[in-house]
């Protein structure tokens, strides 16, 4: 069942800090981020090229440190964590999608998406029902035996999608993932992204360029040079 979206917040995060290079070359990718996210809505992140965008979602996901700040995951400090659990964090909660599918080309689609689920621990059965329901839910199940050569680019994302809904993740991070595809297939895309929000009242945070996703989105944030320059929602400036 679809609802609206939650005012809960799933993820947060005060004062993140992110910089690469030496002290002569430094460069601020994040500078003291403050950010809530609920679940039930897809969130896009935009801002040109080197704003910020890609070390956000690393940091919120579990697979960059910031160099300062905390991310609150579920209400506990994520990166006070062992990394251990930080792994286990990521496998368990985190869905990522990215513009490069990385789909094995031996592999058909059911078995993408089972492979991932023998190694969180699933057994066989429980990940191929797992694995058909997730084709369903992205309309490719009739295609789970065919392997990436024999589907197109917007097939492909499907799929990557499906491996990652078969999880049922609660925090759903993309990266430019309808950038290489057309636009029936970016609208594809985006129409299943919201829906996996809705459906799995997940918290979905887009990184993207492509301003066709924007009557897709809940809420819209642009970043540049690392700082918040607008957050809206539903049109509003919040």
């Amino acid at each position: 069942m679809n609802t609206k979206p939650s005012k809960t917040p799933l993820i947060s995060c005060s004062s993140l800090r992110k910089t690469f290079g030496s002290k002569k070359q430094k460069i601020v990718a994040l500078d003291d981020i403050s950010i809530s996210l609920s679940g039930g809505g897809l969130t896009l992140l935009m801002g040109p090229s080197g704003s910020g965008k890609s070390s956000m979602i690393s940091c919120l996901g579990g697979l960059q440190k910031p160099d300062g700040g905390h991310v609150y995951a579920f209400g506990e400090d994520l990166w006070s964590r062992r990394p251990r659990k930080i792994n286990k964090f990521r496998r368990e909660h985190c869905g990522f999608v990215f513009q490069s599918v990385g789909l094995f080309p031996a592999l058909s689609a059911i078995e993408q998406i089972m492979l991932p689920l023998k190694y969180l621990g699933w057994n066989k059965k429980a990940a191929r029902i797992s694995a058909q329901n997730a084709l369903e839910e992205v309309g490719l199940g009739d295609r789970q035996f065919s392997r990436p050569s024999e589907m197109s680019g917007g097939q492909n994302q499907r799929v990557a999608i499906a491996r990652m809904l078969a999880k049922t993740p609660q925090l759903i991070f993309c990266d430019e993932p309808t950038s290489a595809l057309d636009g029936e297939n970016g609208k594809r895309i985006a129409e299943l992204l919201k829906e996996a929000a809705r459906k799995h009242n997940a918290m979905v945070m887009c990184v993207t360029h492509d301003e066709r996703l924007l009557p897709y989105a809940d809420r819209v944030i642009q970043i540049d040079d690392g700082v918040v320059i607008s957050d809206t929602e539903s049109g509003i400036s919040v």
